[in-house]
């Protein structure tokens, strides 16, 4: 059975994530049938309201362009850019429709199965803003990327030439959204004309990328991470050559995600939108009132003993504290103390888009400064020379050699364990647990002679101490920036963020973190 790579394409409304998913579909099926959208005008596919999951099967087949005439083809459409010196003979020939044929080149690996998640649009969340749709579109592709038992790629759809603020915004969202997933997104911009790939064409192609690559930093504060460019343009589905250069670009992205090493969906942890932060802010303020009023009114009911309780609820007050800094120190232990394998460093070479550097490439990468576990090497008309350093070393270099004159693409990352990564922020996790476990174990002596002297009226007032510390540690959770995905998503079952009445929401979250920590107790 062959396995499942998952695909997520996220991105603001109208930017092509339908349309890229149903021609996928098309080049999985050797492009055959007619336009997935229905028709030629190049509007696009409607706005997708709801998730759609789009499986298919394909064994990567390579499309190429072949004259019409018997001796003409099939070739890569890159040699096409090149065969014609004259920038308007080029456009005419990608935009002819009856001279060329796409022709079907089978791959010899076996058949994989892709499964696509194309999602709603995601817009910009500002704080000052309350956009309760746009928040149940964060929350819904969250409900759908949960099940998944592991994600392969994200793919984060680009449109327009220049980067509005509410893309920019959109962007941002999503990549801080996905923290845990960075190593397998990638950015799709989904409206380049393919006439700016010849090198005479006045608005070189080369300069806008470096370009939007140089805004993509910015906005992600990145500098490793993939890109590709397509035209989404359904006007131009019946033109071969354009076609052609599609289904190219097409099986490139697909060959990435079945290279990448996926990221189990289980351990995602969610990052809160701005909306989600405002509305926690209005329940730690609300709880903390309600606090405040309860710690008071058992002070009044116990008034002879009034300045000891006091002091003993301030008590609890810190254990409850302590011990959920414990269990979160614990999570990061558990994180970090893992075999499982982080990304240091990425480098693809790709002829399609650096086609002058010469048939003997040599890559050499800097001196890491963890050990590498091991080095993936995808390669594509290129064969490995001579390779040094990798596993158990902290450098690694290889030099490749073109096959043939075909376009061609090497790609390597190079891992290291996390366990070894994150040394550091593990021996600074143990000793902060051991002092805080030494903090508790004061802070619970103190309690207990404090609960000793009080006797009898300290056991009257189990109820009401329960109630204070199961609030206390409702507030320590809201407070935090993040969260487990299986938490968020049972506060997005209960609706905990989006439309109802406030009382409703308090209701929902009250339930979803109490539910946990009864949990908690009875493991």
């Amino acid at each position: 059975m062959s396995r499942v790579v998952s695909i997520v394409l996220l991105g603001v409304e109208q930017s092509g994530k339908t349309t890229f998913t149903m021609t996928a579909g098309q080049y999985a099926k050797g492009g055959t049938g007619k336009s997935p959208i229905g028709d030629d005008t190049g509007d696009g596919a409607p706005p997708t309201k709801e998730i759609r999951v789009e499986p298919f099967h394909t064994n990567l087949p390579k499309c190429r362009i072949a004259g019409k005439a018997a001796d003409a083809g099939p070739i890569h459409p890159r040699e096409l850019i090149y065969k014609f010196n004259d920038v308007g003979d080029y456009r005419d020939s990608i935009n002819n429709r009856r001279d060329h044929e796409l022709h079907w080149i089978e791959h010899e690996s076996g058949t994989i199965s892709f499964t696509f998640f194309d999602t709603p649009g995601v817009s910009a969340l500002p704080e000052s803003e309350v956009l309760e749709p746009n928040l149940g579109r964060v929350i819904s592709i969250f409900k759908a990327v949960a099940p998944i038992n592991s994600i392969s790629l994200v793919l984060i759809t680009i449109p327009k030439r220049t980067f509005t603020p509410d893309i920019q915004q959109a962007i941002q969202c999503c990549t801080d959204m996905f923290s845990e997933l960075n190593t397998v997104i990638a950015f799709l911009h989904t409206e380049i004309d393919y006439e700016r790939l010849h090198p005479s064409c006045p608005e070189r192609f080369s300069q806008f990328r470096m370009d939007r690559r140089a805004e993509l930093k910015k906005i992600i504060n990145r500098s490793t991470f993939l890109e590709f460019y397509i035209d989404c343009d359904f006007s131009h589905s019946n033109k071969p050559i354009r076609t052609c250069i599609t289904y190219n670009i097409i099986e490139k992205i697909l060959q990435v995600a079945n290279f990448n090493r996926p990221v189990s969906a289980k351990s995602i942890v969610v990052n809160k939108t701005p909306r989600m932060k405002l509305i926690d802010s209005l329940f730690i303020n609300t709880y903390s009132d309600v606090l405040k009023e309860k710690h008071q009114t058992v002070l009044d009911m116990n008034d002879g003993i009034k300045v000891k309780l006091s002091e003993l609820l301030h008590i609890q007050s810190s254990v409850v504290k302590t011990e959920l800094e414990i269990q979160t120190q614990m999570l990061k232990l558990q994180r970090y103390q893992s075999d499982d394998l982080e990304l240091l460093h990425e480098m693809r070479y790709d002829e399609d888009q650096d086609p002058n550097e010469g048939d003997l490439i040599a890559r050499e990468f800097p001196t890491q400064e963890h050990v590498i576990e091991q080095v993936d090497i995808y390669k594509s008309e290129f064969n490995i020379e001579f390779q040094a350093g990798g596993k158990d070393c902290r450098e690694w270099k290889a030099r490749f050699r073109a096959m043939s004159t075909k376009p061609g693409i090497f790609h390597i990352r190079i891992y290291s364990k996390k366990s070894t990564i994150y040394r550091g922020e593990i021996e600074e996790a143990k000793k902060e647990i051991q002092r805080l476990q030494n903090c508790n174990e004061g802070l619970r002596k103190r309690m207990k002679r404090g609960q000793d002297t009080l006797a009898s009226s300290w056991e009257k007032m189990q109820e009401e101490l329960e109630w204070l510390s199961m609030r206390l540690r409702l507030i320590e959770w809201l407070r935090k920036d993040s969260i487990p995905i299986e938490i968020f998503q049972t506060l997005a079952d209960s609706n905990a963020y989006t439309h109802g009445r406030y009382s409703s929401k308090r209701e929902a979250v009250e339930r979803v973190y109490f539910e946990k920590f009864n949990r908690d107790e009875a493991v």
